[in-house]
């Protein structure tokens, strides 16, 4: 097949696969499922709209894209923030088409989606006290609640924490924990002392003896764990459903 007949799926698929092999990291992974939900809805749109399994990037045009913003929104009935985060993934694949030669013109060329986004919400301290009090149906869950505590007693993200390992975890002279790593995102370093919930939480793990020395036995996928909060939400009476993001930015301080 001649550059000129390059298809979008096909070369959405092949950017997955190169992505796939460059994650060297358990919670890199959750972003690979964030792409694949992408291109199936991407592959919907074309079943739905052109009847066809994939399409020429030379078909491809503003109308194209405009239909693409319209069928997340009516068909799917996705907010804006999430057509945004939809629709960059569409350019991202015309541009590698536009930047390769094999379009003439990059149909996305003066093309916004701008989101709109709701107010996020976090939760009062009478809430979380709910979520660490209430009585849970299983194991599982219960791991994925501590998870979700240790966040909002430390501060960190859902993948600093599926990647945290007892060598990251110090003990000083006064017999306190700190937490010595890398933020998974930027590679930044950061140094977090463990408050006495956060130390509770830790302690009940650190015997576990888990395959890379990983602390908690929490699964690398973000949004697995984002629907067990959802059963914990709903058992605790909270009136809205948290994400892990929720917890690192519900950081307790004393």
């Amino acid at each position: 097949m001649g550059d000129d007949c390059r298809l979008l799926l096909q070369t959405f698929d092949e950017y997955l696969t190169g992505f796939l092999k460059r994650v060297d990291k358990e919670p890199a992974y959750s972003t690979y499922e964030d792409y694949c939900l992408r291109r199936r809805r991407l592959a919907a749109f074309l079943e739905y709209e052109y009847h066809v399994k994939d399409i020429p990037f030379k078909e491809l045009n503003r109308d194209f894209i405009e239909k693409f913003v319209v069928y997340l929104s009516t068909v799917k009935g996705l907010a804006s923030g999430t057509i945004s985060a939809g629709v960059k993934k569409l350019r991202l694949m015309t541009y590698t088409a536009y930047k390769n030669g094999w379009i003439l013109v990059d149909p996305f060329a003066g093309f916004h989606v701008r989101p709109k986004y709701a107010e996020r919400r976090y939760l009062s301290a009478s809430e979380l006290q709910a979520v660490m009090d209430v009585e849970l149906p299983n194991y599982r869950t219960g791991i994925n609640r501590d998870a979700f505590v240790f966040c909002a007693f430390t501060g960190l993200s859902h993948s600093d924490v599926a990647k945290l390992t007892h060598a990251d975890i110090h003990t000083d002279d006064n017999g306190d924990y700190w937490i010595i790593d890398k933020r998974q995102k930027t590679g930044t370093q950061f140094r977090v002392k463990l408050l006495p919930i956060a130390e509770i939480i830790y302690d009940r793990y650190k015997n576990l003896h888990l395959e890379g020395n990983k602390v908690f036995p929490i699964k690398r996928y973000y949004k697995t764990m984002n629907m067990s909060l959802r059963h914990v939400a709903r058992l605790a009476g909270l009136s809205f459903n948290p994400t892990m993001h929720c917890g690192k930015h519900h950081t307790i301080s004393i």
